[in-house]
């Protein structure tokens, strides 16, 4: 459990989710692949971010504000947002407690 609420903290619920059926069912080769791809997405989103702001400041001829805090994980940016996150998780089974995953 412990596992899955830091792979939620940085990876979102879904994608979480993806990555623990993976590595329950021996997939490890399938878990670095999700993995992967959600770090490639994040510096894609961060690049850009950064493009949108140079281009944003060169327009408006002022500097951009830095953020305030401590950064967001995805999981707490969907939420900031709106997203919704109920039924993205498969079902426990009741024998042994473990997350039932839909099959590829």
């Amino acid at each position: 459990m412990r596992a899955f609420l830091a792979l939620r903290r940085g990876h979102g619920h879904q994608r979480a989710s993806e990555i623990m059926c993976a590595i329950n069912e021996g997939r490890t080769d399938a878990a670095y692949r999700l993995i992967d791809a959600a770090h490639v997405a994040m510096i894609e989103e961060r690049t850009t971010r950064s493009q949108v702001a140079s281009a944003l400041q060169a327009l408006s001829g002022t500097k951009s504000p830095v953020p305030q805090g401590q950064p967001l994980t995805v999981g707490e940016s969907s939420e900031e947002v709106g997203y919704p996150a109920a039924g993205h998780t498969p079902r426990a089974s009741r024998s042994s407690g473990r997350r039932i995953c839909p099959k590829p």
